[in-house]
């Protein structure tokens, strides 16, 4: 009986696994100053597999940027998931700075839920990066929790 919750089903004893699936799958991804050969470069960062949405994201520094740096994570259609006012890439620390259920200064994804669905293959969560001083420091992470809906 290892595989029976009892807690919230006023002593009925169904096994956990019946229909459950996993809600979320996180993924983290780091990427440093040296990853864009030039100002304005944007790279596919993770993989977003077909019939799914990212759910939350974060953006973690781990090495401050230098350069007047300006970086924002979105996917290749446009969708911005944090702009340039949501994130501290040119200072903080390893603490998490910006998340998608924030409300977003860019206006983008004001609401939660207002996130894009990805039904079809070959998308990404990209990160672009510029600056005016060419940097020689810097490594961040994304963290996402992506959502993939079953078909049915």
């Amino acid at each position: 009986m290892g595989n029976v919750d009892t807690s919230v089903l006023k002593g009925r004893q169904v096994p956990v696994n019946w229909g459950e699936r996993d809600v979320g799958n996180w993924v983290a991804r780091s990427f440093t100053y040296a990853d864009f050969a030039s100002s304005g470069n944007t790279i596919d960062l993770i993989d977003l597999p077909i019939n799914s949405f990212v759910a939350e994201l974060y953006f973690a520094v781990k090495t401050i940027f230098d350069g007047t740096p300006v970086l924002t994570i979105g996917d290749e259609d446009g969708a911005n998931y944090m702009g340039a006012n949501d994130m501290t890439e040119g200072s903080g620390g390893a603490a998490l700075v910006a998340d998608m259920n924030a409300v977003d200064a860019g206006g983008s994804f004001a609401a939660v839920g207002a996130r894009p669905f990805y039904a079809d293959a070959n998308n990404h969560i990209q990160v672009a990066f510029s600056w005016s001083t060419t940097p020689t420091a810097g490594e961040a992470c994304v963290i996402a929790c992506i959502v993939e809906v079953p078909s049915y």
